[in-house]
């Protein structure tokens, strides 16, 4: 991080419970922001978190399912939003433009979650 940075760009391995995991350990500590700014600065906090695949589809055959339980991911969406931090779901797009059904379903079922209260 630098004086001149404004926001966090947090790309994040694994969520457990709903938090993320801070290091490659089973027993990392988890993590979860608790306000918009990154503690003792200015720069707001970010979470860029993959949902199906790690970071883009390659190959051939089907994208994997999404990694977390609606649960989870809305879990820590809403807790991140409720600190006003922001999130960035990576979702993984087929050559063709099309990206998995299941995973479209999971965002739209996090989409309603987020209208009600």
């Amino acid at each position: 991080m630098t004086p001149l940075q404004d926001y966090l760009s947090g790309e994040v391995e694994v969520l457990i419970d709903g938090k993320i995991r801070l290091g490659r350990e089973e027993n990392a500590t988890l993590y979860l922001p608790k306000t918009r700014f990154v503690e003792g600065t200015s720069c707001q906090w970010h979470a860029l978190v993959p949902i199906d695949c790690m970071w883009m589809h390659s190959g051939p055959g089907p994208i994997p399912p999404p990694k977390y339980p609606d649960a989870d991911l809305f879990r820590f969406v809403k807790d991140c939003k409720a600190v006003g931090g922001a999130v960035t779901l990576n979702v993984g797009i087929y050559q063709e433009g099309h990206m998995a059904p299941a995973s479209v379903a999971q965002l739209g079922r996090l989409a309603a979650g987020l209208k009600s209260p």
